[in-house]
């Protein structure tokens, strides 16, 4: 007979343990590297659902308003990527207090289908917002990555809620 002492035992601790130790976190989005370590290098973030027809329409529009330029793209059914140029950018101030002499950002964005439609119907896609961030110190010629700032967090969030809206619009009205 399981008393309520041996049911944790039995099933909660290692339950727990195996979330512990498989790097399991509750992630909503706002920044990730895809290594586990707890300083993020890049920003990721998702931006919902939509058809290739209007991601394309919506990723070439809002990418150009930030004034970010589209340099690879591949379109298929089971992937759609875009890819920016590195685009300079002054530092933020949270960078400039480490040293940064300047900055440069690139974005990429990737959808890949929830599922497919049957004949004549549209793929819906899974888009997803990846942003990247390289700098450069004074002392060094060279740009590196470093953990992403709290100031270019925003800064990317920003864009990527952009995106998020034109992405959910189109979806609701293709409803």
């Amino acid at each position: 007979m399981f008393t309520r002492f041996s049911f944790k035992r039995v099933i909660f601790v290692p339950a727990l343990f195996f979330l512990l130790s498989s790097g399991f976190v509750w992630n909503t989005g706002c920044s990730y590297s895809g290594s586990g370590a707890k300083e993020y290098k890049d920003f990721y973030s998702n931006l919902g659902l939509a058809n290739a027809a209007d991601l394309e329409k919506i990723v070439f529009r809002m990418l150009d308003k930030h004034q970010y330029e589209i340099v690879r793209r591949t379109n298929s059914q089971e992937k759609i990527y875009y890819e920016t140029a590195w685009r300079p950018r002054y530092p933020f101030d949270d960078e400039v207090k480490l040293g940064v002499s300047s900055a440069r950002s690139r974005i990429i964005i990737t959808a890949r289908p929830r599922d497919f439609g049957g004949t004549g119907t549209f793929t819906i896609y899974r888009v997803k917002f990846y942003a990247e961030n390289e700098v450069r110190f004074s002392d060094t010629s060279g740009y590196t990555r470093i953990p992403i700032s709290k100031k270019a967090k925003k800064y990317f969030r920003r864009i990527a809620g952009d995106i998020r809206t034109e992405v959910n619009i189109e979806h609701h009205k293709a409803r």
